[in-house]
């Protein structure tokens, strides 16, 4: 006798993001333009809830770093889903993704650019990125490091989809 049983179909989508982040300090100033696709965002869709969500850091030596999204994390990603097509409208980035989006920078090759010293304060702790198309807004960040200097770092975010 076979048993029956009922299984909602759970898809797994993912979109690419590249991060264009410029960082100046006193000492130390870099930029790096969103050329590499150096996260995914990937996730488990039941429907239309997301039900797990990993962001990925990928390194050109084919490692990746790898932090699961909270239950509200998820809930501050809002997508658009049609068919084969995922893209972000909007990403509300809490303080620990913002953290591994800050040093994405790392083990980009010859351009290379992330904070060179931990970063002590910063203002704000979070960010909501909109995206129009594939590239979100720019967000900019305030504070000190921990040897004290003031620093600031602009970054955007641009999606591949």
């Amino acid at each position: 006798m076979l048993a029956s049983s009922f299984c909602l179909a759970t898809e797994v989508i993912s979109v690419g993001i590249r991060t264009g982040f410029r960082y100046a300090d006193l000492d130390h100033q870099c930029h790096l333009p969103p050329l590499a696709e150096n996260f995914t965002l990937a996730a488990e869709m039941n429907e239309t809830k997301m039900t797990r969500a990993i962001l990925r850091k990928n390194f050109l030596s084919g490692y990746s770093q790898m932090i699961e999204l909270d239950s509200n994390e998820m809930s501050n990603i809002v997508s658009y889903n049609k068919g084969d097509l995922w893209k972000l409208t909007s990403w509300t980035v809490s303080g620990r993704l913002l953290e591994m989006l800050l040093w994405g920078g790392t083990d980009q090759g010859v351009d290379t650019c992330f904070p060179p010293e931990p970063l002590t304060t910063m203002n704000p702790s979070q960010f909501t990125f909109q995206f129009s198309q594939t590239d979100s807004n720019k967000a900019v960040f305030q504070g000190i490091t921990k040897s004290g200097k003031a620093y600031r770092i602009e970054l955007s975010l641009s999606q591949d989809i």
